[in-house]
């Protein structure tokens, strides 16, 4: 099989100045390109961010997703991508440093044994849930071992 790796996700808001701002200033994402397709009613934006990019998109005439996505933990009640995760070194220090940005998370930090992870959930400025995870140190010793396979 021929490899591939995720390299970014798409969001659509309502408003994108609004959206760029927030990810640059709550978790340091910087623009790469933005791109108007007039004959669409589209405007993209591409940000950056340790090899991983989001593409935050501005349609004419979208609307909101309905019914409206719970919190955790009922998020996933409705089909689709119910959120993106990031990992993190520390999970602690990033909700904490969040929080000195006026994010509150939306869930309390949940820590599991059998997944060898702990997260916690916090919530863009258009209500997209984004996880953050920490992994159980075998959890990285799989993941690296995963790495050096490919």
């Amino acid at each position: 099989m021929l490899p591939f790796r995720l390299f970014y996700v798409s969001l659509s808001t309502p408003n994108i100045d609004r959206s760029v701002k927030w990810y640059q200033e709550k978790l340091g994402y910087q623009v790469f390109t933005r791109k108007d397709f007039p004959d669409f009613g589209t405007r993209i934006a591409v940000l950056e961010l340790n090899d991983f990019r989001l593409e935050i998109i501005e349609q004419n005439n979208s609307v909101p997703i309905s019914p409206p996505r719970h919190h955790p933990p009922a998020h996933t009640n409705i089909n689709g991508i119910s959120q993106f995760a990031l990992l993190v070194d520390n999970l602690d220090a990033k909700i904490a440093e969040l929080k000195s940005k006026g994010i509150e998370t939306v869930w309390v930090k949940r820590v599991d044994e059998d997944l060898k992870l702990s997260f916690q959930f916090i919530e863009d400025c258009d209500g997209n849930l984004i996880q953050f995870v920490e992994l159980m140190p075998e959890a990285k010793e799989h993941l690296n071992e995963i790495k050096h396979r490919h």
